[in-house]
C-alpha cells in the first residue's frame, strides 16, 4: 500500500520534471523575442551556452547574447523560430541533467524563402562541427578609392554616386567582420574567374526551372542582372582572399579541383592542425 510519504515523493519529482520543463522551453521564445532579461532571469551565474559558434558565461553573458550579439539580431530580424522536442530528464536528489533535440531552419533557394517547418531537420547538440557556408563568407571591405567606379551596368545605371556599394562596404567593415572573425578554418573554393561564376549560377538557376518549382526562380536576363550585386566583392576575394585563407581550393570550369593550397600548419580552438602541400 502506498504511504503518504511515497505519494509526496512522486508528486515532488513530478512537480520538479515540471519547473525543468517550463524552464528550459522558457528559452527558445524568450530568445526568438530578444527578451534578455527573462533570459538573464533563468540562468544562474555558473550558466554556460555553447552556440557551437562560440561559448557564453554566466546569466549576464548569456543576456548580453541575446542583447546584443550582431548575430542573434540578425537572426531575430529574419524570423528566429527555437524549436525542440519534449526534453529527457533524469533527477538524482536536487540534481537533474536534461536534453532534447532542436530543429534548424531549412533554407528554399526555389522560393528564397525558409521551407516549411516539417522540412527542417534535426540536430542534436552538441556538435562537432559546423559548416558556414555561403557566397561571400569571409570577405573583408575594399579601400574606399576602389569604390569610386562603377563595376557594371548595374552599379553605372542604378548607383551612379556609388551611395549603395558604400553603403554595402560600411557593412561589411562592421558587424559582418565580428562573425566572420569566428570562424575556426575559412577554405575559399576559388573559381577561375568571374565569366565562370556567372556561367555556374545561370546553371544553377536552370536546373531550379527545369524542377519547375519556386516562385523564386529566376530566368537568364534576371539571373544576370542578380549577379551584378556581387561581382564586385567576388572579384575581390578572388584577388585577396586566398593568400590569407586557411585553405584554397582551386577550381577549374568544370568545378573539379585543381589545386590544393594552405597555410602552415597552426592548430586553434581544439580543432587539429592542417598542413597540406599544393597539388
Amino acid at each position: 500500500m502506498t504511504t503518504i510519504e511515497e505519494l509526496e515523493q512522486r508528486l515532488t519529482e513530478v512537480e520538479d520534471r515540471l519547473a525543468i520543463y517550463q524552464l528550459l522551453m522558457t528559452y527558445g521564445p524568450s530568445a526568438d523575442s530578444g527578451s534578455d532579461d527573462v533570459v538573464r532571469a533563468i540562468h544562474t551565474e555558473d550558466a554556460e551556452y555553447d552556440s557551437g559558434l562560440e561559448t557564453f558565461y554566466g546569466a549576464e553573458g548569456i543576456g548580453d547574447m541575446i542583447a546584443y550579439l550582431p548575430l542573434h539580431r540578425d537572426i531575430m530580424a529574419g524570423g528566429s523560430a527555437h524549436m525542440a522536442t519534449l526534453p529527457v530528464v533524469k533527477i538524482e536528489g536536487d540534481r537533474a541533467v536534461a536534453f532534447c533535440h532542436g530543429q534548424l531552419l531549412r533554407f528554399d533557394k526555389a522560393n528564397d524563402d525558409r521551407a516549411p517547418s516539417n522540412a527542417w531537420p534535426d540536430a542534436c547538440a552538441p556538435c562537432d562541427l559546423v559548416i558556414f557556408e555561403g557566397w561571400c563568407v569571409g570577405a573583408v571591405p575594399l579601400p574606399a578609392e576602389a569604390l569610386d567606379a562603377p563595376i557594371n551596368a548595374l552599379e553605372r545605371d542604378e548607383d551612379p554616386d556609388g551611395r549603395w556599394r558604400k553603403a554595402v562596404n560600411e557593412a561589411l567593415a562592421g558587424a559582418y567582420q565580428d562573425l566572420f572573425a569566428r570562424i575556426d578554418m575559412l577554405i575559399l573554393l576559388a573559381a577561375p574567374d568571374w565569366e565562370t561564376v556567372g556561367r555556374w549560377r545561370q546553371e544553377q538557376e536552370a536546373g531550379l526551372r527545369q524542377a519547375g518549382e519556386g516562385a523564386g526562380v529566376m530566368d537568364e536576363a534576371a539571373v544576370a542582372r542578380f549577379i551584378q550585386h556581387y561581382e564586385r566583392l567576388t572579384r575581390h576575394i578572388l584577388e585577396e582572399m586566398p593568400d590569407r585563407a586557411d585553405m584554397v581550393l582551386r577550381l577549374s570550369a568544370d568545378r573539379s579541383c585543381d589545386a590544393v593550397q594552405s597555410r602552415p600548419a597552426t592548430a586553434q580552438n581544439g580543432l587539429p592542425a592542417h598542413d597540406l602541400s599544393t597539388t
